[in-house]
């Protein structure tokens, strides 16, 4: 959360505050805070982590049909977006669950 944007672990962390839940800060200690859930059953507003290794280094809200939204960096800025999962992301799954 710097004057670059917001990255994706401050994504989620300012949105559950803004609704009035404190939740931890980075992606990592998200996922482990959350409850899991199978990701056929996932809905609006769950979360999925994404990494390589032994920890989340990427997280992003699942909208419903195969779409996040994430700040992800695009031309050198941190940028929300709604997309579609991508392939690269999707590969690299690690826990689909809710806080």
């Amino acid at each position: 959360m710097t004057r670059h944007g917001i990255d994706c672990s401050g994504l989620v962390h300012m949105s559950y505050r803004a609704a009035g839940k404190l939740v931890p800060r980075d992606a990592y200690q998200q996922e482990a805070a959350g409850s899991r859930v199978d990701a056929s059953t996932l809905t609006l507003g769950d979360l999925v982590t994404y990494g390589d290794g032994d920890r989340a280094q990427h997280i992003a809200f699942w909208v419903g049909a195969g779409r996040i939204v994430h700040s992800t960096q695009r031309d050198g800025l941190n940028r929300v977006l709604e997309e579609i999962e991508p392939e690269t992301l999707r590969e690299r799954r690690r826990a689909t669950f809710r806080l």
